[in-house]
């Protein structure tokens, strides 16, 4: 009897008591003088098998004073006779998987201890008593959070998982408790709420009755979170859970149609002088890519008026070069042909990946203007050239 023999709290002390009758159904009192110990004993044993109380809390003679210095209710162990009832008192601390623990009761008659039930051999089954550990009260020390894989490119879907436990380490079963309310939010380069958290915390329990709240959140903005999680508790006031949360976001390959085109030289160039081309490569979320990685950017330049006419001269696009300072491919070209152009510029994000015309943003054309005049390059034709003679009065043209 007693409230052992049942279900209990974990941390909550408990208590079962056994009365001892004579052959003859007569109350045996507890000898004069004699330890409770030497008399009575209980062992406690997990559910797999292992021993985990051999020496329990307290035992001791059933008595009022003992029970309620121990904190808990005479009542609660039903109607009791004085004198030939011992108790014996422990804690549990943990639920499953050592839960329910089997509870075994042993006399010692003088020539050793025995395990009530039996004759000096095993006891029958029915003689051994069950006891269930349920969780305690979430405790936020004892509460983690997690958030992971980091970092992740932007557009990931980036799992969330909160594990409540007791003091003890017990996940949470919620049987004698409400059920938590946790909320989690970042901050970082995008504010990232419960709107992005799919799901919400969904409460989901394994086979064995635990709960864990997962949500899943989709991040677009590259860069550095942080995040907290929060138990609600009453009266609406809470509590951070565990240590911040920490998310890298990177930029995710880089897409063609958002690939920005800039430089003086994509608009206008002088023929004979050195123009330049930058090309910032950005992902579907307009992250800029500050890594090459594997791809490939080219450009060709392609005559309005004669499309035999490029730059390069072969017609063969050309590569541009990633700039660690710049964190842009970049292209310093030089053109001797002056005249109208259409400018190409195709990006390969992934090996592998077939070359895409970007489309440039504003942009009509590329004008080259002729350079400056070079004296030795510098001819001069017509009939008032060289030798031919010139008659007086005469227009003439050279």
């Amino acid at each position: 009897m007693g409230p052992a023999l049942g279900v209990v709290v974990a941390g909550q002390i408990t208590a079962a008591a056994v009365t001892l009758y004579d052959q003859l159904d007569r109350l045996a009192l507890a000898p004069p003088g004699s330890n409770p110990a030497n008399v009575f004993r209980c062992e406690i044993a997990a559910a797999n098998g292992t021993r985990q109380f051999v020496s329990t809390t307290s035992v001791g003679l059933f008595t009022e004073g003992a029970i309620t210095a121990l904190g808990l209710e005479v009542t609660d162990f039903g109607f009791v006779s004085a004198g030939g009832t011992y108790f014996c008192a422990f804690t549990p601390t943990s639920t499953q998987p050592l839960s329910p623990y089997t509870i075994k009761f042993f006399i010692n008659l003088g020539s050793g201890f025995v395990q009530i039930g039996s004759a000096g051999g095993e006891a029958d089954q029915k003689d051994n008593y069950t006891l269930t550990v349920i969780a305690a009260a979430t405790d936020i020390a004892a509460t983690t959070a997690t958030i992971g894989p980091s970092p992740v490119a932007a557009g990931a879907t980036v799992p969330i998982n909160i594990i409540p436990r007791d003091s003890f380490l017990n996940p949470q079963d919620y049987i004698v408790n409400d059920v938590d309310v946790f909320t989690v939010s970042f901050v970082g380069p995008a504010n990232l709420s419960a709107t992005e958290l799919a799901g919400n915390l969904v409460r989901v329990r394994d086979d064995a009755g635990f709960s864990t709240f997962q949500a899943t959140l989709t991040p677009t903005v590259a860069g550095v979170y942080s995040g907290s999680v929060r138990l609600v508790a009453a009266a609406g006031t809470t509590r951070i859970v565990g240590l911040p949360l920490s998310l890298t976001v990177l930029a995710g390959d880089p897409v063609a149609a958002k690939t920005v085109v800039s430089g003086q030289g994509i608009s206008t160039a002088e023929a004979g002088r050195p123009a330049q081309v930058v090309v910032a490569m950005r992902d579907e979320y307009d992250n800029a890519v500050k890594l090459k990685g594997t791809a490939v950017v080219t450009i060709r330049f392609n005559n309005t008026l004669d499309a035999s006419i490029t730059f390069p001269g072969d017609g063969v696009p050309r590569a541009l070069v990633w700039d660690t300072t710049v964190l842009a491919f970049v292209i310093d070209y030089t053109t001797t042909v002056a005249g109208d152009f259409a400018a190409e510029v195709r990006i390969s994000p992934k090996t592998g990946d077939a070359a895409t015309l970007v489309s440039i943003a504003g942009y009509t054309q590329t004008t080259v203007t002729p350079g400056e005049i070079d004296v030795r390059s510098t001819t001069a034709t017509g009939a008032g050239v060289g030798n031919a003679s010139l008659v007086a009065g005469e227009r003439t043209t050279f």
